[in-house]
């Protein structure tokens, strides 16, 4: 076990030396959007309309709402052997990891809503919806899709384009929004991407979201694979704020 364990740390550190290189090669983990949140509200909604292009065995594409630590809300896509990729949700930490679905087409279609008030995360894909509690919960101050390979630096990444995204903020609760993309309410702080409130609804703020009509996923599913991906979301994360915050403060 201490030597499993001592194997995980060292995959963890390479990865991380191997991703703030200056030199890229064909593992590096990728960073494909960056979008930080300088706004506060109750609801916390993100969009993306992706075309994936190629998805090698062991490839991984998460797209997450985070804070600085490795808690994450969002999805990550990953890739066994032999088998579809499997959509999964990060609700939290990596022990709270939920199958969602395979993936069997060319496109992926998702949106996350980070519902502060209560307490839970909605992730729509394929025009199903799953609902998550919260016990515990973090202000997101990033969202950010990276995508990477767990076999190795020279492994071929996911080839992904991402078609639409919109990323924003809103005092009113948008768990029972249609499209993501435009939001029943004006009452909206744009982080990034394209987003078109509706204008003039008068009913949008009315909430008819309630405890009692929650649908939770309970089951906890693991990858099989889990503490090693599980390894590479937390250099991940670690990667996108070390390049967030860089760029921050190169910037004029």
């Amino acid at each position: 076990m201490r030597k499993l364990t001592l194997w995980f740390v060292t995959i963890l550190i390479v990865i991380i030396i191997s991703a703030s290189l200056v030199e890229t090669s064909t593992g590096d983990p990728l960073q494909l959007l960056t979008c930080g949140i300088n706004s506060f509200g109750n609801s916390y909604v993100a969009y993306l309309n992706m075309k994936i292009n190629y998805f090698g065995d062991y490839g991984v594409l998460a797209a997450f709402f985070t804070e600085r630590g490795v808690e994450a809300y969002g999805i990550i896509l990953l890739k066994y052997p032999g088998e579809k990729p499997s959509l999964y949700a990060m609700v939290g930490d990596q022990n709270y990891w939920f199958y969602l679905s395979n993936i069997t087409t060319g496109g992926l279609n998702i949106s996350i809503v980070v519902d502060l008030t209560y307490r839970v995360v909605k992730i729509t894909f394929s025009n199903t919806s799953k609902y998550f509690d919260l016990s515990s919960f973090f202000i997101p101050r990033l969202f950010t899709v990276i995508a990477g390979n767990v076999s190795g630096r020279y492994s071929l990444l996911p080839n992904v384009t991402i078609v639409r995204y919109g990323v924003y903020v809103s005092n009113t609760s948008l768990l029972n929004a249609q499209d993501p993309s435009r939001p029943p309410t004006s009452n909206i702080m744009v982080a990034c991407g394209e987003v078109t409130p509706i204008q003039n609804q008068t009913t949008a703020t009315t909430e008819v979201w309630t405890t009692t009509s929650r649908v939770i996923s309970g089951n906890i599913v693991l990858p099989k694979w889990i503490l090693l991906a599980a390894l590479v979301i937390v250099a991940l994360v670690a990667v996108s704020f070390m390049l967030f915050i860089s760029g921050k403060i190169g910037s004029p």
